[in-house]
């Protein structure tokens, strides 16, 4: 079982040891809103959005052991229940070409491509 919420300050040392831990390929922003997962009181994984002009969707990691794991689809569906409940009505992402498996993932999860740029594309899902 996972315990699923919203982060406090306090939250913030263990989120970025986890992006260190599982070494992801971009700056962690530290500006974003995250929701994390707990299990059996450790960080098991967290979702990174802002909420600037269009929400934007920056962040999934996951623990090592959690990565084959559904955790990923909780976190994601989390992040999309609170923008709902915000009255927002999509959320884009833009995703490196350098991480195409990550642009895979965006379009099973129902994103759809809307610009191509040189070094990656913007996707957008409507809630």
């Amino acid at each position: 079982m996972y315990d699923i919420r919203f982060f406090d300050i306090g939250d913030m040392k263990e989120i970025k040891n986890l992006a260190d831990e599982v070494g992801i390929d971009e700056p962690l922003d530290t500006k974003c809103q995250f929701i994390i997962a707990r299990h059996e009181g450790k960080l098991a994984g967290f979702v990174g959005f802002r909420l600037d002009t269009t929400p934007r969707f920056e962040h999934i990691v996951l623990a090592r052991r959690f990565q084959k794991t559904r955790l990923g689809v909780l976190l994601m569906k989390a992040m999309e229940e609170f923008l709902r409940k915000s009255n927002f009505k999509q959320y884009a992402s833009y995703i490196l070409n350098s991480r195409l498996h990550m642009q895979g993932y965006a379009v099973k999860w129902g994103m759809k491509a809307y610009a191509v740029k040189d070094n990656g594309i913007w996707f957008y899902k409507n809630l």
